[in-house]
Formats: C-alpha cells, sequence, structure tokens
C-alpha cells in the first residue's frame, strides 16, 4: 500500500474533515482531531518527523487506530524500523480486519526487509594503550674531574721585607768598602803628607760605615730567611697535623660505618 493511501486510510478511520491548523503548531497545544489533521498535511509534505509528533499527540488524546497507523507509517520513513514494526504490531493487535490491517503485516515485512539490508554496526574498539618503554637508560658517563692547580707557596711578608730590606744594605755596603778601597789607591798615590792623612780619616770612616752596613745587611737578610722557613715549617706541620686529624677520624668512622650498615642488614659481623 503506498503513503498516499495508507493516509486516506488513517484519515478514513478517523473520520476527521475539519479545517487544518497553521502548519507546524506546537503538538501539545492541538487537541486530537487537530494533531491528526496536522499529521497528515507533514505527512504529505514529507516532513515525517513532525507527522510522527502529530499522530503521537492524537493517538495519545483519542486512541484512533488511524492515528497509531499513521504514527507508524511516520516512523518507518524516518528509517525507525523497529520503532515502525512495535506500533505496526500494536495496530494488528486490534484485529481491525480488512485492507488496513493487510497493509500494516506487508509494513512490517518491509521494515524487517531494511533492518536485514542494513550494514552492521561497527563498534569502535578502544585505543591500544601506549606501549611505556621501560628500558632503563644507560647510565651516564662520569665527569671529568678538574685538574687540581698546584698551590702556590705563600711568602711570608715580614720574613721577605728583612731579606729584601738586608740584601739592599749588604749592596750599599758593598758599595762603600768599593769606594773605600778606591780612596785608598789615591791615598798611596799621593805625595802630600798631608793630603795622605786627610785622606786617611775619610776611608777609615768608609771602612767603618761599610762593614757595618754589610753586618746589619746580612743580619737582617739571614733573620728574613730563618723567619721565613720557621713559618713555613709551622703551615706545613699544621696542615700536616689537620690531614693526619682528618685521615684518624676517617679511621674511626670507618668501622662505624661497618658496624651501622651491618645493623641496618641484619648482619652480625662488625
Amino acid at each position: 500500500m503506498s503513503a498516499a493511501s495508507s493516509l486516506l486510510l488513517s484519515a478514513w478511520l478517523t473520520g476527521a474533515g475539519a479545517p487544518s491548523p497553521a502548519p507546524d503548531p506546537d503538538p501539545s497545544s492541538l487537541s486530537g482531531a487537530e494533531a491528526h489533521r496536522a499529521g497528515l498535511e507533514a505527512y504529505e509534505r514529507e516532513d515525517y518527523d513532525a507527522a510522527g509528533r502529530y499522530f503521537e499527540r492524537a493517538y495519545g488524546e483519542n486512541e484512533a487506530p488511524g492515528d497509531l497507523y499513521g504514527w507508524a507509517q511516520a516512523m518507518r520513513s524516518l528509517g525507525e524500523c523497529e520503532q515502525a514494526i512495535a506500533l505496526y504490531e500494536q495496530f494488528i493487535a486490534l484485529d481491525l480486519g480488512g485492507e488496513a490491517q493487510r497493509a500494516a503485516e506487508q509494513n512490517i515485512e518491509r521494515c524487517r526487509e531494511q533492518i536485514a539490508a542494513a550494514p552492521p554496526t561497527v563498534v569502535e574498539e578502544p585505543a591500544p594503550a601506549p606501549i611505556v618503554d621501560v628500558t632503563p637508560p644507560e647510565p651516564t658517563p662520569p665527569i671529568d674531574e678538574p685538574v687540581a692547580t698546584k698551590r702556590r707557596r705563600r711568602v711570608d711578608p715580614a720574613g721577605l721585607t728583612l731579606t729584601v730590606l738586608g740584601g739592599a744594605a749588604m749592596v750599599g755596603g758593598g758599595i762603600v768598602l768599593g769606594l773605600g778601597e778606591s780612596r785608598r789607591r789615591t791615598q798611596a798615590d799621593s805625595g802630600d803628607y798631608d793630603g795622605f792623612d786627610a785622606l786617611d780619616g775619610g776611608i777609615d770612616r768608609m771602612h767603618i760605615a761599610g762593614g757595618a752596613a754589610l753586618g746589619l745587611g746580612a743580619t737582617l737578610a739571614v733573620t728574613g730567611i730563618v723567619l721565613w722557613v720557621v713559618r713555613h715549617r709551622a703551615r706545613t706541620t699544621t696542615a700536616f697535623g689537620r690531614r693526619r686529624g682528618l685521615a684518624r677520624a676517617a679511621r674511626t668512622l670507618v668501622p662505624r660505618v661497618h658496624w651501622t650498615r651491618g645493623a641496618m642488614t641484619g648482619s652480625t659481623s662488625p
């Protein structure tokens, strides 16, 4: 049976003939008869969704067989075959007989053929969980330690000062003695006794001053060297004592660490 004949059959079953309302009204605001007429108009213009809603409203109000049949037709036209089959079976259960019942049975077969011909529903499987790489990272090569620079020896300022002053005094004393000896040669070449005597006093004073400068310079230089050596040894001894103290503390701590590890792991060995 065609759609037009089905709608005519629905109209004949309900006996509706009143003028139709405005297009696409709200189904809930219509009476059963108005909803039936709106459903027929929607079906004629192939607005099957609106037709189904109008027929559903009309059948809810009047429970007319024509509205139930029209509702089933609209659902089948929308492709909702399972719902259409349920509505057709409900219509057949009314046992009206005649052309309407045969049309409902034929439409049930058509719906079942559509369901069988429809492609199967593909269920998307969840994406597999990402594979986590559990390979341990490669060990990082050890970083080369910087080469320790050789520590420069500290020069004692006092010892250096005394050594420099002593050297300068010794140089000055040597110069004064050299001048005295030069004057001594000049005195030996002099033919004047008075001049010889005058030079003799100055030469003696130069010898005395030069000798004193040499002696003072030697004393200062030796004192500075001795002071530097003594303080250097004192620092070396102190550093050596510190290193020995650290080594002694390390030797004392190592057995304690071994004992603590043994206690933590349950070992009885010290």
